[in-house]
């Protein structure tokens, strides 16, 4: 072996191992991330992904433009009855060029059979040249927090019943002493009607 291929296969050795190195960094820095992160090549092939993405939402699921229904797969909008359109995809407009930001949709995907509420955000990446050479896609879970607002919403609708119900007057104050809520016998007791003190002070009129 000549002198000059030994420098090239040394130097070779070396560029190898340093791009082994960054991405070993670039994956210890997106397993330490709170949402599912996928990047894919522009043909839709995974360049790497984090365990939340493989493991918590199934995002390595959808590779393919289309949903696979036979393997139960699915990307439905919000509603979680129309399936999304394909092109209209987070990952299908980011390798167009796209940034996509927060699209909620229904998942569904052996992971997560049965489904999940997930924000999905992506956008492209370029070569230096500025064509797209893939697409990163991050996917954060909304049940829990969707689950706790309508929760949170069913637990003042409650409260609003017990309330009127009850035969004392409440009444609900901001900083400034202007009435932001009362019930039916507030107004009963005060002599003021909702419309008459909304934005108003208790002690406004004698």
């Amino acid at each position: 072996m000549s002198e000059g291929q030994g420098i090239l296969e040394e130097y070779v050795e070396e560029r190898t191992a340093a791009l082994e190195e960054q991405r070993q960094i670039l994956h210890a820095i997106i397993e330490c991330l709170n949402e599912g992160v996928v990047v894919v090549d522009k043909t839709r092939g995974f360049v790497v992904s984090n365990s939340i993405a493989r493991d918590k939402l199934g995002l390595d699921h959808f590779a393919s433009t289309h949903s696979d229904s036979q393997r139960g797969v699915s990307m439905l909008l919000p509603e979680g009855a129309s399936p999304c359109p394909p092109d209209e995809l987070p990952l299908s407009r980011a390798l167009r060029g796209e940034v996509v930001a927060n699209v909620e949709l229904q998942l569904w995907n052996p992971v997560i059979p049965d489904g999940k509420l997930v924000a999905i955000s992506a956008r492209p990446w370029f070569d230096s040249s500025g064509n797209v050479r893939g697409a990163i896609r991050v996917g954060h879970d909304l049940t829990e927090m969707k689950t706790s607002e309508e929760a949170l919403a069913q637990c003042e609708v409650r409260l609003r019943r017990v309330l009127e119900a009850a035969h004392d007057a409440f009444i609900e104050m901001n900083d400034a002493g202007v009435v932001s809520d009362w019930t039916r016998q507030s107004e009963l007791t005060f002599g003021w009607t909702g419309r008459e003190k909304k934005h108003s002070g208790v002690t406004s009129r004698n």
